[in-house]
């Protein structure tokens, strides 16, 4: 009987040591702290100086959760103190913010948060890829101590982390990718049989002097050394038209080495001496660095007056792309594009010949991490420039 009662009398001992330890974790052991749970750790470290054991039985915590907290919302930096002075004036060295630490918490757990992002980054990522036209490579490229790489700061983009205008650096919806129609071999051969005959009968009649001939060259008699951009001086060039009804027109060229982009505006006029115009006021600034253009078979460059003009005159090599190819004058394509994006679709009457160099500015300053390895294309044309210089100076000695 008595045996029977002892066992007993411990096993209830046992249950309520158990009960009592369980009650005293679920309460010492709460998950987490809670912004008023800071507060008050806050009061008690700051003001009241408790110790961190007083203050882990004040609020039924351990004390290890208590000294984390108070490292996780330290505003003063520790790290070069010693450690027994800092045992001796703790409350001296650790000034505890539940703000500070409210923050640093929210950002620990939002793992898939910017922990590589702070403002400074993120202001200056935004800057460069808004205003300047840069890509996240063209950034990372141009910033090698960046923290983020392109990856990063893409997704950061898409989480809207880093705020970035739907049209910065030439990024477009998907609704807007239209792969331009090319055309087939045959309407090739056929549109280059007809142009080139008409020629023909031009260059037959009488009335036109020999020294006004046109010479129309095909793309694919162009050099293979212009094909490779081995050398200087051969430019694309095209028209960009708005789309606002006033048909205002900008001669855009490119050089194909350096990728150099130069704007001409035109006018709402397409005529062969505004054309010319257009073209002598290019020449003027470039005709030193002038071999070749390669153009399209817009109805604008096939005026006599103004091939003849750029034949005869300047003495410069002119290559028609196929009809309905854009790819075979892709530089020139991109840079139309990249114009569209600074200075919109519409509104060209409003725009100077100096806001059209800032727009050229904008581009030729902007480095191109494949095609020139990082550089620009304005440092690209500089040198490409002087050595030119130097080449036609050391010509002149010799005469």
């Amino acid at each position: 009987m008595n045996g029977c009662f002892l066992i007993h009398c411990n096993q209830l001992r046992v249950s309520l040591k158990k009960r009592r330890y369980k009650n005293m974790s679920n309460q010492s052991h709460r998950k987490h702290l809670t912004f008023a749970d800071r507060v008050m750790l806050e009061h008690y470290w700051n003001e009241e100086r408790l110790s961190m054991s007083e203050i882990a039985i004040k609020m039924n915590r351990n004390q290890s959760t208590i000294s984390r907290e108070l490292n996780r919302g330290n505003e003063s930096d520790i790290s070069d103190v010693p450690k027994h002075v800092l045992n001796k004036y703790v409350h001296d060295f650790i000034k505890y913010s539940a703000n500070l630490a409210e923050h640093r918490r929210n950002t620990q757990n939002n793992r898939s948060g910017p922990r590589n992002l702070t403002f400074e980054w993120q202001k200056r990522i935004e800057h460069y890829l808004n205003e300047k036209d840069y890509s996240p490579e063209d950034f990372v490229h141009t910033f090698p101590d960046c923290p983020m790489s392109s990856n990063t700061i893409r997704n950061y983009i898409a989480k809207d982390y880093i705020k970035v205008n739907t049209s910065a650096y030439g990024r477009r919806s998907k609704r807007y990718q239209k792969k331009p129609g090319y055309a087939s071999t045959d309407e090739i051969k056929e549109s280059s049989a007809k142009l080139n005959a008409k020629i023909e009968r031009y260059n037959a009649q009488e009335d036109h002097l020999k020294s006004t001939q046109v010479q129309r060259l095909t793309i694919t008699e162009r050099p293979k050394a212009v094909n490779d951009r081995r050398f200087f001086g051969h430019w694309e060039m095209d028209l960009i038209v708005a789309r606002d009804g006033t048909h205002f027109g900008i001669m855009v060229l490119v050089e194909r080495k350096t990728r150099y982009t130069v704007a001409v505006r035109l006018g709402t006029s397409r005529k062969a001496g505004d054309m010319k115009e257009a073209f002598d006021y290019f020449m003027s600034i470039h005709g030193q660095f002038v071999k070749s253009v390669t153009l399209d078979n817009g109805i604008e460059f096939l005026s006599w007056d103004y091939l003849a003009h750029l034949q005869q005159h300047y003495g410069i090599k002119m290559y028609f792309a196929h009809p309905n190819s854009p790819q075979e004058r892709g530089t020139n394509e991109r840079k139309n594009r990249d114009l569209r994006h600074f200075m919109g679709y519409g509104g060209y009457t409003k725009y100077t010949q100096l806001d059209w160099d800032k727009a050229c500015q904008v581009l030729n300053n902007k480095p191109m991490r494949l095609a020139l390895n990082g550089d620009t294309p304005k440092k690209r044309y500089d040198q490409a420039c002087l050595q030119r210089l130097r080449q036609l100076k050391k010509q002149a000695e010799r005469k």
